[in-house]
């Protein structure tokens, strides 16, 4: 019997991925927003094929749903914070993700997202299986440095815990593209 295991769903996720996917369409807005036919739907006494489509030709979406969900992290961050000099984490804070983030960035966006769903999840890894066995040449470039990547609920698709809570295992949802390879298949 073969097992599938990106196609796997936990029941809180498959119960709640609609409302998150809202809350967040909710909170960034825009044009995709108003034209969904999900958000702003058709009146009763309104024809489907003019006056709705008029009325989402002319529709504004003032979004308080992304002030209220700012506000919040623009308070925590609106002076600098400030943490425990450390050298040993100094290049970590500078470059968070591996991509130049600093780290207020990095957590004031995970600040955000978290208003946005109610929760995230930060995962913090290093390239390499043994950050122990990492030779000095890659440590020098990077190369095996730890990063942070934010986890929202729609990518956190299956997780199992024991009993006091702690995660076994999880699984998450990337998209992967193989850019070493331009002939490579995508799935």
């Amino acid at each position: 019997m073969s097992v599938e295991i990106h196609k796997r769903t936990h029941p809180i996720y498959d119960k709640y991925f609609s409302e998150w996917r809202f809350f967040l369409e909710s909170a960034m807005g825009g044009k995709d927003y108003i034209s969904n036919y999900n958000n702003l739907f058709s009146h009763r006494l309104e024809s489907l094929s003019e006056d709705y489509q008029t009325r989402v030709k002319r529709a504004t979406y003032l979004n308080f749903c992304q002030l209220v969900c700012r506000i919040y992290s623009d308070y925590i961050y609106k002076e600098t914070i400030r943490r425990p000099n450390q050298k040993i984490l100094n290049d970590f804070y500078s470059n968070i993700d591996g991509r130049g983030t600093k780290i207020d960035h990095f957590m004031q966006t995970a600040c955000f997202l978290s208003s946005v769903f109610g929760h995230v999840h930060v995962l913090v890894d290093t390239p390499s299986s043994n950050p122990d066995a990492i030779p000095m040449h890659q440590l020098k470039s990077r190369q095996g440095q730890p990063y942070a990547v934010i986890v929202t609920p729609l990518q956190l698709r299956d997780w199992s815990v024991d009993a006091f809570g702690n995660y076994n295992w999880v699984l998450i949802h990337h998209a992967g593209y193989d850019d070493s390879n331009p002939y490579a298949q995508l799935s």
